[in-house]
């Protein structure tokens, strides 16, 4: 006699909601999947621009009410800012959170499994189909777990790696417990 859980097949995906992934004791597993370059990428420029806004907002506001004020002049003097400080961001988030070697890691294929409140293992694959590396890491290094259109977002404390983006499609509903 087979039960329910046996007949469903690695294809079929379960739709996750933050609780599963913060209640102590889940267990979530995906298939083995490859994060795509664009999503880290905008998950790396967002977050370096969300920790960095006030670079940019708060020199702005300063020479606007200084333009308003004495001559308007000044507002040429804004956008050139604009141009020059927008830049600059983006070359920080490439050099700090792109070049890194956990941005390689972050987007190779590799299957996760998640115990919620203890570790996640994470196995990197390589391009033949062998286990290339394992790495675990505990639950007190996780920063947040956040859903971002159809992928989940982990964030660590530490660098090592700074995220891991996980599409929907990904996590199997049958290892959820």
């Amino acid at each position: 006699m087979t039960t329910e859980t046996e007949n469903i097949t690695a294809s079929s995906v379960c739709v996750c909601k933050t609780e599963d992934f913060v209640m102590p004791g889940t267990v979530i597993e995906t298939d083995i999947f490859k994060s795509s370059a664009s999503d880290y990428i905008g998950w790396a420029v967002t977050d370096v621009i969300s920790r960095r806004w006030w670079m940019i907002v708060l020199p702005l506001i300063i020479i606007s009410t200084f333009a308003f004020i004495s001559d308007t002049r000044w507002l040429f003097v804004d956008l050139i800012f604009l141009f020059l400080i927008a830049p600059f961001m983006l070359a920080n988030a490439y050099f700090s959170r792109l070049l890194t070697p956990q941005a390689r890691l972050a987007v190779s294929e590799k299957r996760i499994k998640i115990i919620s409140g203890v570790r996640m293992e994470l196995t990197f694959i390589d391009s033949e189909g062998k286990i290339q590396s394992t790495q675990t890491i505990q639950w007190s290094n996780v920063k947040q777990v956040k859903q971002r259109g159809s992928a989940w977002l982990i964030e660590f404390y530490d660098s090592n790696p700074g995220g891991i983006i996980i599409p929907n499609a990904a996590i199997v509903n049958k290892y959820r417990q």
